[in-house]
């Protein structure tokens, strides 16, 4: 039975990929994306492009702005509003913000058995 289902990313880069990871989304962390990637930082930009894609009510992006006008509002300069509205937030760099508590990483290059076991839940 399968118990942690997980969406593959990418599944034609491995050839070029130099580690791979599972990286779990949402408060529950039942966003689950295999991905292929050259570090920790492309991955989650990866998933966070998937994501944006199919499950944009997870990306913080609009709570963000709000944040930040709220502290323009408030008298901040430009630098200060954006520190104040990024708090607890990790960004994709191209404007997708998630909750740094709503993701983190289940498995950094698993093992097929690994993989296989994290997916029907057991240990490896």
């Amino acid at each position: 039975m399968i118990k942690n289902e997980i969406v593959v990313i990418n599944p034609g880069e491995k050839h070029c990929a130099r580690a791979s990871f599972v990286l779990c989304f949402d408060a529950y962390g039942s966003t689950r994306c295999f991905v292929y990637a050259r570090s920790l930082e492309n991955a989650f930009n990866l998933c966070v492009d998937y994501i944006a894609d199919r499950h944009p009510e997870l990306l913080m992006n609009k709570e963000v702005a709000e944040a930040y006008f709220e502290a323009i509002a408030e008298g901040c300069d430009h630098a200060e509003a954006v520190e104040r509205a990024e708090m607890d937030t990790t960004s994709d760099g191209s404007g997708n913000y998630i909750a740094s508590a709503e993701w983190g990483i289940a498995l950094e290059n698993p093992s097929p058995a690994e993989l296989a076991a994290y997916v029907h839940g057991r240990s490896a």
